[in-house]
């Protein structure tokens, strides 16, 4: 066979039909087919069966030049076009903090171990070389971004909107954050993305999800693209945007409101985490600014490298810095909903990075969005971690006249028992599924079942580890609490009925740290005074 520039004369795959080949694709990876296709002209050609096609469904952009490039080369040719279904943009975090620590640390152990008559060994100079290539990698990146955001985004908008617009098989956006450090650079260049909190939360990262959030939808409204599928920052993790983010957005593009409804007005799915604003202690930076302003790059630049001890303006602030909540406006919430009527599927996650303070006012949220929000086509329903009141979450989840899948899941009861509740939700009309999860008024409603025989059936035998971490109840005292338990349409039909809990201090077990760890990881801090 010969190279790249030969001819196919001697390769054996020539006599074999299509559907031959294409069994054979199916059983080599990625880059093996890159590889093959490389080779000579015939492989080219040959190799473009549905297996190496599936490699393009979903598609990857943190916005970065090369990764738009990747990108445009992908979209600009004919085969790929409508065969890539969905589009991930990451928000990314560029954090040096971590990695100028490292680097004075370092420094100052070899300036004493040469004081000492210890003179650096190779490979202390040679970690040494690697971190200061991986902080210019990451001062470049922030640089990056402050030159994108030169006039508003407006170059970085137009070449995604025309990306996106060559992509005529689009059905799904997907949006998600991500932290990166010195630590996830194997290579300077190579990425691994991880989650953007991990127990701390990032000064920049609301900013910059609203920021991709705005040249998305921009970009969508420019290429005329019409979405099936959404997803806003559904995560577990505290890396989304913030309400006032959503309402800074729209508000923006207040100018289109035509075409961001048209372009929206298509979406049948949405996943939409957000968190409420919280207050850092440093009264400097408690307004929350978009960081669009039209005074120019300087203006955008400070925004970004407001200096924190570091050349990069990173900054971390852990859960105890924060403290209030500020009386928000969450109407961007209501506006983006009221934007999609033809929603089929909605999971709508409220993250809760508010430790200590009046988390009362969390239960206007979901008051609004029962009276303003009406969505008649809704089939599946997911409410996790918000506050809400018994009429307003009656009101929304009775409204929808198809809805069939209800899921309830760490949702506080600002007024109101869920007992009242109960009764309720076993009539919804065309109801087949319901799942009830960490449900809290006063405290944990215990949603073990007042027959003994049923009781015995929900009673969890411990097998494996893997079982220990996905308990559904815990023990305590005078009872076994369940709080997590599946219902369909035959149990729907009898009722809901539990047992009462009684007054006990819980009981300290495995099956409980899991569960509150679990808990803090997915929804924040409780937004109940007694878990």
């Amino acid at each position: 066979m010969d190279g790249p520039s030969g001819a196919a004369d001697d390769d054996s795959t020539l006599p074999l039909p299509t559907e031959i080949v294409d069994m054979i694709a199916e059983r080599l990876s990625l880059a093996d087919l890159q590889n093959l296709r490389l080779t000579c002209r015939e492989f080219n050609s040959r190799f473009t069966g549905q297996h190496f096609v599936g490699y393009f469904k979903d598609r990857t952009t943190d916005l970065s030049p090369s990764s738009l490039e990747r990108l445009e080369a992908v979209a600009s040719h004919p085969k790929f076009q409508p065969i890539v279904r969905r589009l991930k943009v990451v928000a990314v975090i560029y954090d040096t903090l971590a990695t100028e620590l490292h680097l004075v640390q370092f420094r100052a152990r070899m300036n004493y171990e040469e004081q000492e008559g210890r003179p650096g060994r190779r490979l202390a100079v040679q970690e040494l070389t690697a971190t200061e290539a991986r902080l210019r990698w990451l001062n470049n990146m922030l640089e990056m971004q402050c030159q994108q955001a030169e006039g508003g985004f407006s170059a970085l908008i137009h070449k995604l909107a025309v990306i996106m617009g060559k992509l005529s098989g689009l059905q799904r956006l997907d949006l998600v954050s991500a932290l990166v450090t010195g630590e996830d650079l194997s290579t300077p260049g190579r990425i691994v993305y991880k989650d953007g909190s991990n127990g701390h939360w990032h000064q920049h990262l609301p900013r910059r999800a609203a920021e991709v959030l705005y040249i998305t939808t921009t970009a969508v409204i420019q290429s005329n693209t019409r979405l099936l599928s959404l997803s806003i920052y559904a995560t577990k993790r505290g890396g989304c945007i913030e309400a006032a983010g959503i309402a800074s957005v729209l508000s923006r593009l207040s100018a289109w409101t035509g075409e961001l409804t048209a372009a929206l007005a298509s979406v049948s799915e949405l996943s939409l985490t957000f968190s409420p604003r919280i207050r850092p202690q440093n009264p400097e930076r408690d307004e929350y600014v978009l960081m669009v302003p039209s005074a120019g790059i300087g203006a955008q630049a400070s925004a970004i490298d407001v200096s924190i001890g570091t050349s990069g303006g990173q900054m971390r602030i852990g859960p105890d810095l924060l403290m209030g909540v500020v009386d928000d406006n969450f109407d961007g919430i209501v506006a983006l909903l009221r934007l999609m009527p033809q929603l089929q599927t909605l999971d709508l996650h409220m993250f809760n990075k508010l430790r200590e303070g009046n988390s009362e006012i969390y239960d206007r949220i979901f008051v609004d969005i029962a009276e303003k929000v009406y969505l008649p086509q809704l089939t599946t329903l997911t409410l996790r971690g918000m506050r809400a009141t018994t009429t307003s979450l009656l009101h929304f989840i009775e409204s929808p006249p198809k809805l069939r899948h209800l899921e309830l899941r760490y949702m506080c009861l600002g007024s109101g028992i869920w007992a009242s509740i109960f009764p309720r939700l076993a009539k919804v009309g065309k109801l087949e599924f319901l799942r009830l999860s960490n449900l809290f008024d006063r405290r944990l409603v215990n949603l073990a079942p007042r027959d003994a025989a049923a009781m015995a059936e929900e009673m969890p035998t411990w097998a494996t580890d893997d079982q220990l971490r996905n308990t559904t109840s815990f023990p305590c005292t005078n009872c076994h609490l369940i709080h997590t338990r599946d219902f369909g349409p035959d149990v729907l039909a009898k009722g809901l009925e539990f047992t009462t809990r009684e007054r006990g201090t819980h009981l300290p077990s495995v099956m409980l740290k899991k569960w509150t760890v679990a808990r803090l990881d997915e929804f924040g801090h409780s937004l109940s005074a007694n878990p």
